[in-house]
């Protein structure tokens, strides 16, 4: 499905080429020769051979304009395909001939019109299809040539030559031999060099897909490592979170360790001071006992001592 739709865009777009250089063709053509037929440059033509080529101008523009319309209509590859061999063949060869018959047929270079359809042919259809249209374009020539050496149709001369070699014979035997192998060697030419284009078209296109396949690949791995180092900078946030509070725990027990220290080293100095205080107490007591025992029996100037009695005068 995807083959045929890609067949299909590739015909739509080199269909859609061809308009642009077409009608600019025309349009042009048909400039000049409204120019030359008002300004009387040909007046040796006569005015009617110059209105059916107006006319023909006139109406392959327009056609071109219908067919445009109805290649934007067209869905499918075979259907473009039909539609621009069908105008090829049935629109524009004819009205190609009938001009190329109003300005001297055989005896002057109107043939070269018959290169446009060819040329777009071979760049739009397959060999087969482009073999088919050089077969109908000869065909129209030839009978454009034929026909009036034949006295089938009048002759219409554009240039007043003196002789008249639409009647001779090996003339026209070169000219046909000519024309044709032209034909067929610009068709080849055109289609050879589309297959360079088309082969190069191929080329750039699997570079292209390979490419958009490289840049998904990237982005899948792009996309893998960056939720991969995202994963990792929120498991690196949750460790510097943890340790952090882990940090902080230690803080607060060396904090509550550092005050029950120093609360321990504070004690510890009021229990020496206390311990102190209580030595020396001790000791006062001590000495109050050995020294200072007052018996009110002995009197107030008595005092009793370790080993004896001693009354103070």
């Amino acid at each position: 499905m995807n083959k045929e739709k890609e067949e299909f865009e590739d015909i739509l777009t080199r269909i859609k080429a061809t308009f642009g250089l077409r009608e600019g063709t025309l349009i042009i053509f048909l400039i000049g020769v409204i120019s030359v037929r008002a300004m009387g440059l040909l007046s040796f033509v006569k005015p009617e051979q110059l209105n059916w080529v107006i006319f023909s101008l006139i109406v392959w523009l327009i056609s071109n304009f219908i067919f445009r319309f109805l290649v934007e209509k067209q869905n499918t590859a075979s259907g473009l395909n039909n539609l621009y061999l069908s105008y090829d063949i049935l629109v524009e060869l004819p009205l190609m001939s009938l001009m190329f018959y109003n300005i001297g047929g055989v005896e002057w270079m109107g043939a070269i019109f018959y290169l446009f359809p060819i040329v777009f042919t071979n760049i739009i259809f397959s060999k087969k299809r482009a073999l088919l249209v050089c077969s109908a374009v000869s065909i129209y020539y030839s009978l454009v040539v034929l026909l009036p050496y034949f006295n089938i149709i009048p002759f219409k001369p554009f240039f007043d030559l003196g002789f008249n070699l639409y009647q001779n014979l090996n003339y026209i035997i070169v000219s046909l031999l000519f024309s044709v192998l032209t034909f067929y060697f610009i068709g080849m030419v055109a289609n050879i060099f589309t297959d360079l284009l088309k082969e190069r078209a191929r080329e750039l296109v699997s570079v292209k897909k390979s490419l958009e396949e490289e840049k998904a690949t990237l982005e899948i791995k792009i996309e893998a490592r960056t939720k991969e180092l995202k994963e990792l900078a929120e498991s690196l946030d949750t460790q510097v979170k943890q340790r952090t509070k882990e940090l902080q725990e230690k803080i607060g027990e060396l904090e509550r360790f550092q005050r029950l220290a120093v609360g321990r080293e504070l004690k510890m100095i009021e229990l020496k001071k206390e311990i102190e205080r209580l030595k020396k107490n001790r000791r006062l007591k001590r000495i109050s006992r050995d020294y200072k025992i007052k018996y009110k029996s002995y009197g107030k100037d008595t005092y009793f001592r370790r080993g004896g009695i001693k009354r103070v005068s």
